[in-house]
């Protein structure tokens, strides 16, 4: 479970004095849910996000993952509970270094082992297996450079790596967005077929109002760092895209 207390982020802008975006916000997530969180440039989903990840430090406030307080650790130190797919592939992965590299410093950093230590044959053989549920034949192309691949194949493989046995919550932060459509879908089937197939608690951040309503057990639209909706089970399901967007309409 993942909890939110009283948290309390504000921005203090030169000339412009301070911006408050949360004051007294909580927020309770049960473990195995997928939510997704949507919402206006600026109501405060990315921040909510990154607060998460310990991108971003409250002022005020606790976190807590399985009754462990994340609120003292960094984003470093959080990455060994949360991982996260960003919003560009280029993000996620290392583009000089190959398939099989970028694979294993996720394996190793989050496992906490040396970055010195030799791959091994069976460690390219479970990473061959993993790349190979893709289905994409990406296979014969282990030692290939990540930036020789698509977009949409890089993703891919952001997705298969942020899922790390041990690691409960995934954050997806708009992990579509500067995709094809096609692609974009094929992204997130993926995800949410790794999600529950791993049992994960998973966030999604999200301008694309298909995916909002296809995927997640629970909905929730922020404006001006406040819940303005909260739906789940069968309100959520009842929902569609055109409903969401007319929820934007001035």
């Amino acid at each position: 479970m993942l909890r939110l207390e009283h948290i309390h982020l504000w921005f203090d802008h030169t000339g412009a004095g301070r911006r408050e975006l949360f004051s007294d916000f909580s927020l309770q997530l049960e473990t195995g849910s997928f939510t997704v969180l949507i919402g206006a440039n600026g109501s405060g989903k990315s921040s909510l996000l990154n607060l998460m990840a310990g991108q971003l430090k409250p002022q005020q406030g606790k976190i807590f993952l399985d009754n462990k307080d994340l609120s003292s650790l960094d984003e470093v130190a959080r990455s060994r509970y949360i991982s996260r797919v960003f919003q560009h592939p280029h993000q996620g992965t290392a583009g000089e270094l190959s398939i099989l590299e970028n694979f294993r410093i996720a394996s190793l950093h989050l496992s906490g082992k040396s970055p010195f230590r030799v791959m091994g044959k069976q460690d390219e053989k479970n990473i061959r297996a993993q790349v190979s549920s893709l289905q994409m034949g990406l296979e014969p192309f282990l030692h290939r450079e990540m930036q020789q691949l698509s977009g949409g194949q890089r993703q891919a493989l952001s997705v298969v790596m942020a899922v790390v046995p041990g690691v409960p919550l995934l954050l997806l932060d708009e992990p579509s967005a500067a995709l094809d459509p096609a692609a974009g879908d094929l992204v997130m089937e993926l995800a949410h077929q790794m999600i529950r197939k791993h049992g994960l608690t998973a966030v999604l951040v999200t301008h694309n109002m298909k995916h909002a309503v296809t995927y997640g057990d629970r909905l929730i639209q922020l404006q001006g760092g406040k819940v303005l909706r909260d739906l789940s089970g069968e309100e959520k399901s009842a929902l569609s895209a055109d409903q969401l967007h007319r929820w934007f309409e001035p």
